[in-house]
């Protein structure tokens, strides 16, 4: 009895552990197994008026047959003989799940398809749908750009959250470089490359080979050139920071990528004759008198001279990033930190993506370079999309920005630089110094410019309208208020600015629906002529409410409009964000002080009218 008391409880144990071991699997004999073998695909209806539609990838005259639970190989045989069909496992593991596949003539898919539907042993059959791996697809939205998902750079940056409110329209960006890829040439040694094909150009100059048409015959300049404005939205390639601007190529590098002080001194003072904005100088070099007047002189102008900061890990400056007056842009990685390359002292303005092509943090399969297309390097020839790095690559996500923002109405150019570094996003804690201001951040730039500014305006704008409302109000005109509303919006901030302002669109609408009537003159007659004397004075508003006279139905829209427009001037008057360069000093405030209080008198004379 004892030796039973202690082997019952071994017997059991072991009983259990046997029940925990897996149960081996009954493989398909060899000869019930289907062989490896092609298919031919096709979309017809295997079953006609059946309920298997047409149209779905299938193999040609194959069809699946899942028997019921516990259908055997012998049992298989047996149906083989019987019904003709020749049925084999898929595989040696598809004994448990009866699931077998039998090749027949495709003209008689309905018929056994019907047959086996009818017999009790067949749990269910199918015609052998293709499967394959889902494509990706075409991008839906803004930006469509199949490769955009690369580009990390311009998510760090927020270039997504400005576009709903510029695109750059207006400004001329000049690429101070190798040149840019932006013509086919006859003798085809040079071409356009596919994502440049909807940027605007305007005439630079080749001072290597001294002629107007500056070809890139390295890749630098074109990646460069692509980084501010590479055709967005287009379903090809990348995206730029500022697609709607102009480029201007201007070349001061060879193909072997390098140039003398003369020429580049002499292609900034071109850019800056030319009637470029913003120009981009990746490149760098020894200190010179003779390249800080250049730079004197850019900046004398009121243009932004945005420099690359140096790729050497040095808190010395490099040149002309070190000139008096140039923007200093460092070089980040995909987390934010400052480069293993980049310069990093004081002269740095601010940071932005540089890219490191050591590493893929972001877990995209693609090196964290900044992604554009160029040229192949020196073969114009050949053209592709390509990761570099360097404070080369961050200095035109800077030069991109800056173009956003004067596209937004701020071309005064310290109140530009205000509101890029204002805007900026402070370093990661703990970072050393070489952040400058902070981070880029457009999207914070368009939200300050594009909806603050914005708004500032149209609160001027309805103030002045009170005094025309309440005349309306006086007379019971409420319609006329309503009607006046639109007004207001067109002379302020624009017709459709409260669309960006709600964030209802993610693409820019047309720029003249969205800034107010004096901001105009940045897209109909150029950047360089904001602060027009027609755009920035009573003019205008005058010839409406004179309209107005004739036609009373204009009154209520002409008593807005001018109230927007002394409501923009106002803002202007006190926020100075523009410089009306054919006053003489002094004059800008007194002028627009005046112009303001004229169109406030309009506004009411056109209510009074009604």
């Amino acid at each position: 009895m004892r030796y039973l008391t202690r082997i019952v409880p071994i017997f059991l144990l072991a009983s259990a552990l046997l029940c925990l071991l897996p149960e081996k699997a009954v493989q398909a004999p060899s000869d019930l197994v289907q062989p490896p073998s092609d298919y031919e695909v096709t979309l017809a209806d295997p079953d006609g008026e059946g309920p298997f539609e047409a149209g779905v990838p299938r193999a040609r005259g194959s069809l699946v047959i899942d028997f019921v639970d516990g259908f055997t190989p012998d049992q298989l045989r047996v149906f083989r003989d019987e019904t003709g069909l020749d049925a084999l496992y898929n595989s040696v593991h598809s004994v448990a799940s009866a699931l077998t596949v039998v090749e027949i003539d495709e003209s008689q898919m309905g018929e056994v398809i019907a047959r086996l539907e009818s017999d009790p042993r067949v749990e269910a059959v199918s015609p052998n749908y293709i499967y394959s791996l889902l494509d990706e697809g075409e991008p839906v939205g803004f930006p469509n750009d199949p490769e955009y998902k690369y580009q990390w750079h311009m998510d760090q940056i927020r270039t997504r959250q400005a576009w709903p409110w510029t695109s750059g329209e207006g400004v001329t960006v000049a690429v101070i470089d190798t040149g840019v890829a932006y013509a086919d040439t006859e003798d085809g040694r040079f071409h356009l490359v596919e994502d440049l094909a909807e940027t605007s150009f305007v005439e630079g100059y080749d001072f290597i080979h001294h002629r107007t048409e500056a070809y890139d015959d390295h890749c630098h300049g074109t990646h460069v050139a692509g980084t501010v404005a590479q055709s967005t939205n287009n379903g090809k390639g990348v995206t730029g920071v500022a697609f709607g601007a102009t480029v201007m190529p201007v070349k001061v590098l060879s193909a072997r990528g390098g140039g003398t002080m003369a020429g580049v001194a002499d292609g900034i003072r071109f850019a800056a004759d030319n009637g470029a904005k913003v120009m981009n100088l990746s490149l760098g070099g020894g200190r010179s008198s003779i390249l800080d007047k250049a730079v004197e002189h850019a900046v004398s102008k009121g243009v932004l001279v945005v420099c690359a900061a140096g790729n050497s890990n040095s808190n010395r400056p490099g040149y002309p990033a070190g000139c008096e007056g140039a923007i200093s842009v460092s070089a980040l990685d995909f987390e934010e930190n400052l480069t293993f390359y980049s310069n990093w002292g004081p002269s740095v303005s601010i940071a932005a993506p540089g890219g490191d092509t050591r590493a893929d943090k972001n877990g995209d399969g693609m090196l964290d370079g900044v992604y554009q297309n160029t040229i192949a390097v020196g073969n114009p020839q050949k053209s592709g999309y390509y990761n570099f790095q360097g404070t080369s690559m961050a200095c035109p996500h800077a030069a991109g920005v800056f173009t956003l923002g004067a596209s937004l109405g701020v071309t005064q150019a310290s109140a530009l630089e205000d509101l890029i570094y204002s805007t900026a996003r402070p370093a990661p804690e703990g970072s050393k110094e070489g952040y400058g201001a902070g981070i880029l951040d457009a999207g914070a730039v368009a939200r300050k410019a594009g909806l603050v500014f914005g708004l500032k305006k149209l609160v001027l704008g309805f103030s002045v309208a009170l005094l025309g409302f309440a005349m309306f109000l006086r007379r019971g005109r409420v319609l006329a208020i309503a009607l006046a509303v639109p007004g207001v919006l067109l002379g302020a901030c624009g017709l459709l600015w409260w669309v960006p302002a709600l964030a209802l669109n993610a693409s820019p609408f047309n720029p003249l629906l969205v800034h107010g009537f004096p901001a105009w003159d940045i897209f109909l007659l150029g950047v360089n002529n904001h602060g027009s004397l027609l755009f920035h004075s009573a003019v205008v508003p005058t010839a409406v409410c004179l309209a107005a006279a004739v036609v009373r139905a204009l009154r209520p829209i002409a008593c807005g409009f001018a109230a927007g427009v002394a409501g923009h001037l106002a803002f202007v008057w006190l926020t100075p964000v523009l410089e009306m360069s054919w006053l003489p000093d002094g004059m800008q405030g007194l002028w627009l002080g005046a112009n303001a209080l004229m169109c406030l008198v309009l506004s009411a004379a056109a209510a009074a009218r009604d």
